[in-house]
């Protein structure tokens, strides 16, 4: 078994190159989610080709983020498992140093998070009723914060992340049958327009 002890690597620009493709992104979140599984299994949840999957495994996997548990079995029957960790891109976020591979992979990430929200619009009616009346959805435009307040507002909502987050590993921990696995986003960001047409 990997040890789950270990992280992904730091990001470099070859990382947010190999991760900035979709196909690669959904299929590394989706081991992360749902666990090891063969290549096979993982085309099917993820709509993508086994053929195309296995390269995109191959790539995974030069750049440490997956590693088959089984590397000695024929490629078809390799469990492939997801290293912990993902993209850690918070030096490169304190120093500014936002790449062209680090934009291009951002903006990846959020036509990602718009796919898996789209497609829950389209698959809602297969769930039971109880599920769907659990969703939410928020987005509220703040008109006058201060760069303290949205640093504090941005601290905020990671906390009640992280709170969940730490529940959801508990109870998958202890393998407790009626949960299921949910996706939750948040984002604060200064309005995108120019500086000083922001000015209030």
């Amino acid at each position: 078994m990997s040890d789950d002890s270990e992280l992904t690597p730091e990001p470099t620009r070859d990382v947010l190159r190999v991760m900035a493709n979709p196909f690669r992104a959904r299929a590394y979140d989706a081991l992360l989610i749902f666990g090891d599984m063969t290549a096979r299994k993982l085309a099917t949840l993820t709509s993508i080709s086994e053929a195309s999957l296995n390269l995109h495994m191959r790539e995974l996997q030069r750049i440490s983020f997956v590693a088959p548990l089984n590397p000695d079995a024929p490629v078809r029957q390799r469990i492939w498992h997801a290293v912990p960790g993902g993209v850690r891109l918070g030096e490169l976020s304190e120093t500014e140093d936002y790449t062209p591979e680090a934009r291009a992979w951002l903006r990846s990430t959020l036509q990602a998070e718009s796919q898996v929200l789209q497609e829950w619009i389209d698959r809602a009616r297969e769930w039971p009723t109880e599920w769907r009346r659990a969703v939410e959805r928020y987005d509220y435009v703040m008109t006058a914060l201060t760069v303290e307040q949205l640093t504090q507002l941005s601290a905020d909502l990671n906390a009640v992340g992280q709170k969940w987050l730490s529940i959801s590993k508990q109870q998958d921990a202890e393998g407790r049958e009626d949960t299921r696995a949910a996706f939750v986003v948040t984002h604060a960001v200064p309005y995108p327009v120019a500086f000083d047409d922001a000015a209030s």
